[in-house]
């Protein structure tokens, strides 16, 4: 046998292993689906909380029932954090320690711990119309923020690992030659197939979330409507939060549904590394770490991260604050400022579906540029005109709610549209950041007042094209550092 035959029997081995070592399309796509159930899900939990505040408030007696999305928003930084780290540290030894390469820890242990996160959020969900306690109602949010922290974190983390390192020629769509081609590569920034793909599979997550969010709402008025009165006897009263707590651990078992998919996040596998060719001392290749993260990726998840602060902020704000401002100055009564309410959450539920084959061929720079510009118009032309115009604030609702809906999962998939390594510990960063977001901003207008809403959003949305600005200048600085 020739030496060249040998080498050609080699290669043919090595590309046999590279084979087996993708994953198949149709596990990439169930772990996705996976994703999209657990996001759901979430959207399910949280949405609940808001629905149930008169009832804990009547179980407990107590006025600290407010201080359960605080408890939440704790909980859920624990359980985002929790999993970052874990599923990279379960990827490290995966791949660098033979011994547990072929192991249990290799094919369930992330499974497992999705897994036990469902049946954390489901138990929370069911004893909390029960306990009398409003310190123990507190503690049971707090587990429920780390269940909701951990699904969050998985479900991104699915769709990293599920379309990371799909070839380029297998993922490519089919377009039109000549002139579509053209404004194709314009708009598509020179993206890859992996980061189209990535991006539209995290606007199906965040469809699935908005869509967990609108239908808890309405099961529970649907089987359960709360009508409360001045003439509501408290026998009826009581008959209603009865009804309600029935219709809550209700909800807990539909949760509890998600665990009939098992096999699909038994299909979970870490991400392949490639092999070190130098074996360096733990010094080494902590400080070679450091240097690293800081020159290519430091960077560009700090601005991230201070986006999804910024931008989550004002998304909540928005919906939480857009019906008093309603009521308060007279534009409508409280079932019109309702409706205004949910057209803002339904017009972010819908263009995330519209967002899914757009961001396919759309880059992120196109995206997030546009969108922010959009959400900036909109709060110029609402703090001109919304104070005195009820078909203006239905409008600028309405766009504001389209324009904000696409950010969120572009900017999580930026990172992959220039280049960088997506890991665990990166993707829960940036949610911890929109976290943060969540349980500084809606708080800081509520204090002020509904008079100042539109100003306050415009700054932030100001400041988030000023983040983007300087995330893009800084990866164009690195590439042509690279080039």
């Amino acid at each position: 046998m020739t030496s060249h035959d040998t080498q050609s029997m080699q290669s043919v081995t090595e590309e046999e292993e590279q084979v087996k070592q993708e994953p198949r399309y149709m596990h990439s796509v169930l772990q996705s689906i996976a994703g999209c159930i657990l996001y759901s899900m979430d959207g399910f939990a949280i949405s609940s909380t808001g629905s149930s505040l008169a009832m804990f408030k009547q179980n407990t007696n107590s006025e600290n029932v407010k201080y359960v999305f605080t408890c939440r928003g704790f909980g859920y930084i624990f359980g985002a954090v929790a999993t970052g780290s874990l599923f990279d540290a379960l990827n490290e030894k995966v791949h660098h320690n033979s011994q547990i390469s072929s192991t249990f820890l290799k094919t369930h242990c992330h499974s497992l711990w999705i897994i036990f996160s469902v049946i954390l959020l489901c138990s929370s969900m069911a004893l909390m119309p029960l306990v009398s306690s409003v310190w123990l109602l507190l503690l049971l949010h707090l587990v429920m923020g780390f269940a909701t922290g951990v699904l969050d974190s998985a479900s991104h983390i699915l769709c990293i690992w599920a379309w990371k390192h799909k070839s380029n020629t297998s993922a490519q769509p089919v377009v039109v030659s000549g002139i579509w081609q053209r404004l194709k590569g314009v708009l598509n920034g020179g993206s890859n197939a992996q980061s189209s793909t990535l991006k539209a599979w995290y606007n199906c997550v965040h469809l699935c979330f908005g869509v967990g969010a609108l239908l808890c709402p309405l099961i529970m008025n649907v089987f359960q409507p709360i009508i409360i009165d001045a003439e509501t006897t408290s026998e009826q009263i009581a008959s209603i939060y009865s009804r309600q707590r029935l219709t809550f651990m209700s909800l807990s078992i539909l949760v509890a549904s998600s665990l009939l998919f098992i096999p699909c996040y038994s299909l979970v596998r870490p991400v392949p590394k490639q092999k070190h060719q130098h074996h360096s001392s733990i010094k080494e290749q902590f400080i070679a770490l450091v240097k690293e993260f800081w020159s290519r990726k430091g960077a560009t998840c700090l601005l991230l991260s201070i986006s999804m602060t910024l931008l989550v902020g004002a998304q909540l704000c928005f919906g939480g604050v857009i019906n008093s401002f309603v009521t308060d100055h007279g534009l409508g009564t409280d079932e019109t400022a309702n409706y205004v309410a949910s057209t803002y959450w339904s017009s972010i539920t819908v263009m995330r579906f519209f967002c899914i084959p757009i961001s396919y061929f759309v880059s992120s720079k196109v995206i997030l540029i546009l969108s922010v510009v959009e959400t900036i118009i909109c709060m110029i032309a609402l703090g001109i005109w919304g104070k005195s115009s009820l078909t203006i604030v239905w409008i600028g609702t309405l766009l504001f709610g389209a324009g904000v809906s696409t950010q969120l999962p572009v900017a999580l998939a930026y990172p992959a549209s220039i280049g960088m390594e997506l890991t665990g510990v990166m993707t829960t960063g940036v949610l911890v950041g929109g976290s943060i977001g969540d349980m500084t901003i809606p708080t800081l207008v509520s204090g002020i007042g509904t008079s100042y809403l539109f100003l306050v959003i415009l700054i932030l949305m100001v400041s988030v094209l000023i983040v983007y600005v300087m995330m893009m200048l800084s990866a164009e600085v690195r590439l042509n550092r690279r080039v």
